[in-house]
């Protein structure tokens, strides 16, 4: 089984297309168990393509039985309405460190979902009105991780200093 690599690989992450590694999505859920994660980019486990998990509720027919979304070529976008908003982030591949990010509360997720029920993948889009891990994971696809963007927290408080 694969393993979250330390450091993560800094490349940009390839496109998918239509044949997503299944077996892929499913160790990436059991890693994402484990480690009590929220999400897990594909990248984050040495294979550098555009497939991610994120545990999120919507409409059940695009959600695991773990409770993950499996998401391919995904990207986002803010909605006219979207503002920033600052929240703390940690990230499987900076263990023990958070960061403050600004992120868009209202933006729109485009791409390749898995539908459980059909068993296959659908071009789809989400209106998500609140900060989420698709941020998180789809900056991972475009080489960005937290500490790249965010203003570290150590335990005495915010600091400037990664």
């Amino acid at each position: 089984m694969r393993a979250i690599k330390l450091p993560i690989q800094r490349v940009k992450s390839a496109y998918v297309g239509v044949n997503p590694n299944i077996s892929l999505f499913t160790e990436m859920e059991e890693m994402c168990e484990a480690h009590g994660g929220l999400g897990l980019a594909a990248i984050q486990v040495d294979c550098p393509v555009r497939q991610a998990i994120i545990k999120y509720s919507c409409h059940f027919d695009y959600v695991s039985p773990l409770g993950y979304i499996w998401m391919c070529d995904t990207s986002y976008y803010p909605r006219e309405i979207s503002q920033l908003t600052q929240i703390v982030e940690s990230c499987l591949s900076l263990p023990g460190k958070r960061y403050l990010v600004h992120r868009f509360d209202s933006y729109v997720v485009r791409g390749n979902f898995f539908n459980f029920r059909t068993q296959t993948l659908v071009d789809k889009s989400f209106i998500v009105n609140k900060p989420t891990p698709f941020q998180h994971e789809i900056d991972h696809f475009n080489n960005v991780l937290i500490s790249d963007i965010g203003i570290f927290i150590s335990a005495k408080g915010v600091t400037h200093e990664h």
